[in-house]
């Protein structure tokens, strides 16, 4: 599961060159770290509105790295921002309408492969496993989704 971490901090309008300083560090600071993906930086210059948007691999890490970065632009902008920075957690979701469906053969998961009936009766009572809110048996055959654990 991603997650995206929004780091927003103001500065004063005319100074565009603290929110370089700023960008700069912050793009080193990230690069070293576990679980970082990328990053996008956004602006409202009129107001010193500066802010960015980073993507990591885990919730973990993009806790870790909130702590750790905002405590390094409080202190690189200390006399210049009107704002400590803020930070915000979120979790990353693809809506069900955005997601890509396979176009190719290659993309597709290929269909279980069909056993007898007395073997594939055998392997559907044991061996299950749990993947997300559905059970797969051994065999690749799906059963029904579970309700509640």
């Amino acid at each position: 599961m991603m997650y995206a971490r929004l780091i927003m901090l103001t500065i004063r309008p005319d100074d565009h060159t603290s929110a370089e300083d700023f960008a700069g560090l912050l793009s080193s600071e990230m690069e070293k770290l576990p679980g970082y993906q990328s990053a996008t930086y956004f602006c409202d210059k009129r107001y010193g509105e500066y802010a960015v948007l980073c993507l990591w691999e885990g919730e973990e890490e993009a806790v870790i790295a909130g702590r750790l970065l905002c405590s390094k632009i409080e202190a690189a902008t200390a006399g210049k921002a009107i704002s400590v920075p803020a930070s915000k957690l979120y979790e990353v979701f693809e809506p069900a309408s955005l997601r890509r469906e396979p176009q190719t053969q290659d993309e597709r998961e290929p269909a279980p492969q069909a056993q007898p009936a007395s073997q594939q009766h055998s392997q559907d009572r044991g061996d299950l496993r749990r993947e997300g809110t559905r059970v797969q048996s051994a065999n690749g055959v799906w059963g029904a989704e579970l309700q509640a654990l």
